[in-house]
C-alpha cells in the first residue's frame, strides 16, 4: 500500500521508458539514489513531483529504490520485483536500461495500434453524427432531438473509450485483475495475443534477471511473481520444481513457455554455456510474433468498425 492511499501513478509506456533510461544513466554516473530520483521528477512535470520528492526523502532515510518506489506508487509490482533483485545483485543500472528497452518496444507497438485506429474511429463518429441527419432534413425530428440522437451516442462512445483507457493504464500500473484476464480470453482474436504477451513478459523478466547475474532459480521465481496474470502464474509455476531435475530451457518447455523451435534455440545455447544469448533470441522472436499478431488485430479491427458503421447506417435508414 502507498501512503495516504496513493494509487499507482498512471505512467504511459513511453514515460516509464524515459524514467528507467534516466535512472540507468544516473546510476552509471554514480549519482546517489535520492538525488537521481529528484532528477527524474523533472522529466514528468509537476503532476507527480510530490511522489518523487517523498520517494527521494524515503531513500535518503535508508529505504531502497524498490521499497520507496512501491510505497509511493512509482513502481509496478513487476518493476518492484526486478529492481529489488537488481539492487541485491549490484546491477541496478543494467536492469533499468533493460526495462527501458522493454517499455520503448511496448510504446512503439501501442503507438502503431493507436495510429491505425484513428481513421476507423473517426468514420464511426462521423456515421453516428450523420445517422439522424435525414430525419432532421425531412422534418421528422426537431433540432433538439437531432442533437440528442447525434451527440448522445458519440458522448457514450467517448466515455467508453476513456473508461477502457483508464482500465489499461491501471492494469499497466497495478497488474491485470483476474476478471480482465478472463474477459480477454473469451475474445477470440485477443486470446492468442494475451497468451503471447504473457510468454513474452515472462521471458523478458527472466532474461533481464539472468543478465543481471541473478541465479536461475531465483530469476525464474521472480519472473513468475512479476507476471500480472494469475492464470499465467498458475500455468507456468510447475517450471520451478522441474528446474530441480532439468535445465532451465527444459523446465520452460515442460510448461509450454517455449515452443519446439524456441526450445531448440534455448537448449543448444544452454549446452554451450550461453543461455542468456539463447533466451535473448527467443525473446526477440516472441516480440516479432506478438507484433505480427497485434498487426492482424489492428488490420481486422478497423474493418469490423467499418462494418458496424455500415450496419448502423443501413438500420437507421431502413428504420
Amino acid at each position: 500500500m502507498t501512503p495516504a492511499g496513493l494509487k499507482p501513478a498512471p505512467f504511459t509506456s513511453a514515460q516509464r521508458a524515459t524514467l528507467f533510461r534516466a535512472l540507468a544513466r544516473l546510476e552509471d554516473a554514480g549519482v546517489p539514489a535520492d538525488r537521481a530520483v529528484q532528477a527524474m521528477a523533472e522529466l514528468l512535470g509537476a503532476r507527480h513531483a510530490h511522489r518523487f520528492r517523498e520517494m527521494s526523502a524515503s531513500i535518503a532515510g535508508g529505504a531502497s529504490i524498490s521499497e520507496a518506489g512501491s510505497r509511493f506508487g512509482l513502481l509496478s509490482a513487476r518493476e518492484r520485483v526486478l529492481i529489488r533483485l537488481a539492487e541485491r545483485s549490484g546491477t541496478l543500472a543494467r536492469a533499468a536500461a533493460l526495462l527501458a528497452d522493454a517499455y520503448d518496444y511496448r510504446a512503439r507497438i501501442l503507438g502503431k495500434l493507436r495510429s491505425r485506429m484513428m481513421l476507423p474511429l473517426f468514420v464511426l463518429l462521423l456515421g453516428l453524427f450523420l445517422l439522424p441527419l435525414p430525419s432532421l432534413i425531412g422534418g421528422q425530428i426537431g433540432e433538439g432531438e437531432f442533437l440528442w440522437r447525434a451527440f448522445g451516442p458519440i458522448i457514450a462512445l467517448v466515455a467508453v473509450v476513456d473508461l477502457c483507457t483508464r482500465i489499461l493504464r491501471r492494469t499497466a500500473a497495478q497488474g491485470a485483475s483476474p476478471a480482465i484476464g478472463r474477459l480477454g480470453l473469451w475474445v477470440p482474436f485477443l486470446a492468442p495475443v494475451i497468451a503471447y504477451a504473457n510468454r513474452l513478459r515472462l521471458m523478458e523478466g527472466l532474461t533481464l534477471l539472468l543478465q543481471a547475474g541473478v541465479p536461475a532459480k531465483a530469476a525464474l521465481k521472480a519472473a513468475l511473481d512479476a507476471l500480472a496474470s494469475p492464470a499465467a502464474r498458475r500455468a507456468y509455476a510447475p517450471a520451478l520444481p522441474r528446474l530441480e531435475q532439468a535445465g532451465l530451457s527444459s523446465a520452460l518447455r515442460g510448461v509450454d513457455v517455449l515452443e519446439a523451435d524456441e526450445f531448440a534455440i534455448a537448449s543448444s545455447s544452454e549446452e554451450a554455456g550461453r543461455l542468456v544469448d539463447g533466451l535473448e533470441r527467443v525473446t526477440g522472436k516472441l516480440r516479432h510474433e506478438l507484433e505480427y499478431r497485434l498487426d492482424l488485430v489492428a488490420e481486422w479491427l478497423p474493418r469490423g468498425i467499418y462494418l458496424l458503421v455500415v450496419a448502423v447506417l443501413v438500420a437507421g435508414l431502413i428504420g
